[in-house]
């Protein structure tokens, strides 16, 4: 009789655990859904004239000539932008065979302890190390196990800047940049900022641009073809044409990634930003 009371007690701690998890969890979608009822659909066609091609969602404030009002609920900017401008956190989980849950790490942290992180992951898997280099969050640390969680690089965009004096928008960029974002002023009606916006979305999304040059022609200046970061010269076969790859025999790079110009290069030679690029192939 003994032994299955402590088995119900057991038992019932561990529906006490689920429940709670589960709780943390609905209360993370709440936050996030309350946020996405609070999505503009204002009219932004003046920079989407300008910017070609980018879409933004924007976090409504009401506002009245005179009046300053806080959002309809009590949500703030960062609880709707949750993983926007956020790196993934430095946490590898290592599942093992044996030896139940073990936590390494010597970094400080704030917001948890082991015993608690030892608790979450729990949660996830029997044995394994969680090895913890970030001062993490418990929220963060329920991402890393779930996997479901998206880090997008992010900036923000003050737009009519022509309707403010310079002094007060610096001041209000100042203010943004010391939370940790990256501000740009623009304005759409005169144009100014918009290069410095396009040149940042490219940096932000990690692109790079490769000017092809056919065998025997000009380089095309006029239209590059886009990579990632990192992208190597196999990439840019696949991207063309698989035949280019099929059909590969070696190709020529000038520009920053090459020792010398037309340096004669493999498949796996890694591109960079203004490289032109010309592909060799058998007939």
């Amino acid at each position: 009789m003994k032994l299955y009371a402590l088995a119900y007690k057991a038992k019932m701690n561990q529906k006490e655990k689920d429940l709670e998890l589960r709780a943390r969890e609905l209360d993370r979608e709440n936050r996030k859904l309350r946020g996405d009822l609070e999505l503009a659909n204002i009219d932004n066609s003046a920079l989407r004239k300008q910017v070609r091609g980018y879409q933004a969602q924007i976090l409504e404030y009401q506002y009245r000539a005179g009046e300053k009002q806080r959002p309809n609920s009590e949500i703030t900017l960062e609880d709707y932008l949750d993983g926007l401008n956020q790196r993934k956190p430095d946490v590898v989980i290592k599942r093992t065979g044996l030896g139940g849950i073990n936590v390494i790490g010597s970094t400080k942290l704030s917001y948890l302890n082991k015993a608690l992180i030892k608790s979450i992951a729990s949660e996830y898997l029997v044995n394994g190390n969680v090895i913890v280099r970030d001062d993490i969050t418990e929220d963060q640390l329920i991402d890393v196990f779930i996997e479901n969680r998206v880090y997008v690089p992010a900036i923000v965009i003050i737009n009519k800047t022509d309707l403010v004096s310079k002094e007060k928008l610096l001041d209000h960029i100042h203010k943004i940049k010391k939370t940790g974002w990256n501000v740009i002023g623009i304005s759409a009606l005169n144009g100014s900022g918009l290069h410095k916006l396009r040149d940042t979305i490219f940096s932000e999304l990690k692109l790079i641009r490769i000017y092809m040059k056919p065998v025997g022609k000009q380089v095309d200046l006029d239209e590059p073809l886009i990579l990632r970061e990192g992208d190597t010269v196999d990439n840019a076969c696949e991207k063309l044409h698989r035949q280019f790859k099929d059909k590969f025999r070696y190709a020529s790079v000038t520009g920053p990634s090459a020792k010398h110009d037309a340096q004669k290069v493999g498949l796996d030679h890694k591109l960079n930003d203004g490289d032109i690029l010309t592909i060799v192939t058998s007939r």
